[in-house]
């Protein structure tokens, strides 16, 4: 399995090294700027962690070993996400583009064809994940 940017509950521990929406969530909630690496070209194919999990289990039962995908086969830009987490806050606090690393991946899209094929998988989408997540935090936010 192939799995590509994911996100979602359980990286509450994780800081500055969790996935990237995680990362921009946490910083617009404090009132930070979420940080690009380069300009406004960053794309990722953001998978939803109970998409991952749902993938996992199916693929664990098969008999079979294809080698498939995880992604939600939807490219989003960084620009995009902040937006749909500022908007989904309340916020509006914009990024703050700094220097990319050499040789950073600018662009993922995943071809799940296979997977969907096998497996009836139908991904959650960014917009969703993102307002599950968000939902997700704050209960846990209350405790």
């Amino acid at each position: 399995m192939r799995i590509f940017a994911g996100y979602g509950p359980g990286e509450e521990h994780k800081g500055e090294i969790a996935s990237a929406i995680t990362t921009f969530m946490n910083r617009i909630i404090r009132g930070i700027k979420p940080e690009i690496r380069g300009d406004v070209k960053p794309r990722r194919d953001f998978v939803y962690i109970s998409n991952v999990v749902d993938r996992v289990l199916k693929y664990a039962q098969q008999q079979k070993a294809e080698v498939i995908n995880v992604g939600s086969e939807e490219s989003v830009t960084f620009n995009e996400v902040i937006g749909l987490l500022n908007k989904s806050l309340g916020k509006s606090i914009n990024p703050l583009y700094i220097p990319k690393p050499v040789n950073y991946l600018e662009y993922t899209k995943e071809d799940i064809s296979m997977s969907s094929e096998l497996y009836d998988f139908n991904p959650t989408t960014v917009s969703e994940g993102i307002m599950r997540y968000i939902e997700y935090s704050a209960k846990v936010q209350s405790r």
